[in-house]
């Protein structure tokens, strides 16, 4: 299976929200290293995992 790097955050003027898929496909230990690695450069973003499924477009993973 593979995942993809999700990064949510507000514009600085008028805070609309800004959701940026990464453009990459990794397995899940991947995912999970790239995540905590953001979180800790990137602390004012949401950051999440989802599933990349070839049948079933993209899903959040909990």
């Amino acid at each position: 299976m593979m995942y993809r790097v999700v990064f949510e955050s507000q514009h600085p003027r008028d805070k609309r929200l800004i959701i940026e898929r990464g453009p990459w496909l990794v397995d899940r230990a991947s995912a999970d290293y790239w995540k905590t690695t953001f979180s800790k450069l990137l602390p004012q973003q949401f950051i999440w995992i989802e599933l990349a499924q070839q049948d079933q477009g993209l899903h959040e993973i909990p």
